[in-house]
């Protein structure tokens, strides 16, 4: 998202009244996100809004952000949403501009510039140490997530040892080395996990699933159709195969299993992504804003689905959903 001022210099050093609108989206950027962020940006920061959506090949995006966003002398900052996108400008370097990046898994592996500094607590005395990006014009949202912690939750639910891991198609080429690290970490604990990308057909993923696979676990995959994305659920159903999405509730309330993530966490998260180009529009550093964010879990078990699949959560699962 960036924000546009016709021809005109930016001008980071400015209070954050002068910003007429929002410009674009990228990456996963929906309508609903759009939404989410505009109440969140004050002083009229939100007059405009259009949405549009990258190309689907990485090497595309990239010619798309550095040609057009980060380049752009129109713009003034740039909010890059998803999993893909992030990862890049995160280690791009040589930013042009403020860039907000939400969300990075796990900067370290990722292998995008974080470091420690102490700061002044917001309102209080005394100081706090925090990690920051370090980089010019880069700030971004960190979530270190422990899949093989959530993987052992839904095995208590129902067992597998062969779990297949859904990931939006280009995920694999942007982070590498975050594949392998979390196959090794689930075959400590015993499971055997693969890696799917999953572009725009629920067919050819449901094809690309194979026969021996015992649980599969879906990550984000905005690419997909309401419709294909029922019809994925759906198909894993007909062959027995327990789903579990990584994203949140709002997939169980579609049909999928189980999750452990909760809706709030795409408003918090949206709130912070707006906050943080607020501050930036005042003047704070991009470099200097904290970057980690805590992902709140309350297990979600949908019930029917769990009849459909013959599977029968012990007493105390129950009693944690």
């Amino acid at each position: 998202t960036g924000a546009s001022h016709g021809e005109r210099r930016p001008d980071h050093t400015r209070q954050p009244d002068f910003l007429p609108g929002v410009h674009g989206g990228l990456d996963r950027l929906d309508g609903l996100a759009v939404r989410q962020v505009e109440p969140h940006l004050e002083h009229g920061l939100a007059e405009l809004l259009a949405v549009f959506r990258l190309a689907n090949d990485l090497g595309a995006r990239r010619q798309h952000l550095d040609a057009v966003l980060l380049e752009d002398p129109s713009l003034d900052a740039v909010i890059v949403l998803g999993v893909v996108g992030p990862s890049y400008v995160g280690r791009r370097g040589n930013l042009a501009k403020p860039v907000v990046a939400a969300i990075v898994i796990d900067p370290e592996t990722s292998e995008i510039p974080i470091e420690v500094r102490e700061r002044a607590i917001p309102g209080r005395a005394g100081t706090e140490r925090v990690r920051v990006s370090g980089v010019e014009n880069l700030s971004y949202v960190a979530h270190s997530q422990d899949l093989a912690r959530e993987i052992a939750t839904y095995r208590e639910i129902t067992p597998f040892t062969r779990l297949a891991v859904l990931t939006v198609a280009g995920l694999e080429e942007a982070l590498p080395a975050l594949g392998p690290r979390i196959a090794e970490q689930l075959t400590e604990t015993g499971v055997e996990a693969r890696f799917i990308p999953v572009g725009r057909s629920a067919d050819q993923t449901l094809k690309a699933i194979p026969a021996d696979v015992e649980a599969v676990a879906l990550g984000a995959m905005p690419q997909l159709s309401d419709a294909e994305f029922l019809r994925l659920v759906e198909g894993l159903h007909d062959r027995k195969i327990p789903t579990f999405s990584l994203d949140g509730q709002t997939d169980v309330r579609r049909g999928v299993l189980a999750s452990l993530k909760i809706d709030r966490n795409q408003n918090y998260l949206v709130r912070r992504v707006a906050l943080n180009l607020f501050s930036i529009l005042r003047g704070e550093p991009a470099a200097n804003l904290p970057v980690d964010f805590q992902i709140e879990e309350q297990l979600t078990i949908n019930m029917a689905t769990a009849r459909e699949l013959g599977v029968d959560p012990s007493f105390s699962i129950l009693t944690e959903a």
